[in-house]
């Protein structure tokens, strides 16, 4: 009788452990859930954003024209980029990006730090904003 007893023991333990089922259900769910976030992902870019090439642009600009001056290393730059870039998408073709080292010519002496915002008048910098409130300062002379 003894030995009828070891075998259905170890038919039993040959089924699948809860805890490997348990395991693989939630590698399964991890791995939907980062398919998910990539396929979704709604985060804006500064590609997104019109930029300008040389300072000298700054000089033809007609109107009022606000230039929104960063650097991808800035950590500032970094946190307000998405709220940058919601306001670019909210408010088209009233702000053009300069991704400071890559915009050709010498740098405005108005832009003292990054991040920083030009207001521009007619070609002529007629004021500045320089740091993390250039989101505060942007949005309130957009709306």
């Amino acid at each position: 009788m003894a030995k009828n007893t070891s075998k259905i023991s170890k038919k039993s333990n040959k089924g699948l452990d809860p805890l490997k089922i348990t395991v693989i259900a939630i590698g399964v769910l991890f791995i939907t859930l980062i398919a998910v976030a990539i396929i979704f992902d709604d985060s804006l870019s500064y590609s997104d954003a019109e930029h300008i090439s040389a300072w000298s642009e700054i000089d033809t600009m007609d109107g009022t024209t606000y230039v929104y001056a960063y650097t991808e290393t800035c950590p500032i730059c970094q946190d307000i980029k998405q709220e940058m870039l919601v306001l670019n998408r909210d408010y088209p073709n009233t702000t053009l990006y300069a991704n400071v080292p890559r915009v050709d010519g010498n740098i405005p002496t108005e832009i003292s730090g990054v991040p920083a915002l030009l207001i521009v008048e007619d070609g002529i910098i007629v004021d500045r904003v320089v740091g993390a409130q250039v989101v505060d300062a942007l949005r309130s002379l957009l709306e």
